[in-house]
């Protein structure tokens, strides 16, 4: 994992390798990895596609390796996101 600052956010927030993002205005989540056939970092969704950092803007909401695995709370809803297992943005990258 990298330890400097990829590139930054919509709100100044640096964006680091394993970074989870959400893409402005949407429910589209894409997670930063390293692609060496592109030689560049990308962000590659649920569904294996990927965009380039500088595609859109994004604001990031966690990184996969400092979220603990998801539980939910009495209404089945993830407690890290506040949202139901099927659209948790950090259950899709496992």
């Amino acid at each position: 994992m990298i330890c400097q600052a990829i590139s930054y956010d919509k709100n100044n927030k640096p964006i680091y390798e394993g970074d989870v993002l959400e893409r402005q205005n949407t429910s589209y989540y894409y997670k930063v990895e390293y692609c060496e056939k592109n030689a560049a970092y990308i962000c590659r969704d649920c569904d294996g596609d990927f965009v380039y950092l500088s595609d859109f803007e994004y604001i990031v909401i966690g990184n996969t390796y400092d979220k603990p695995p998801c539980e939910f709370d009495h209404n089945a809803e993830c407690l890290v996101c506040d949202g139901w297992p099927s659209d948790c943005p950090f259950t899709k990258f496992k």
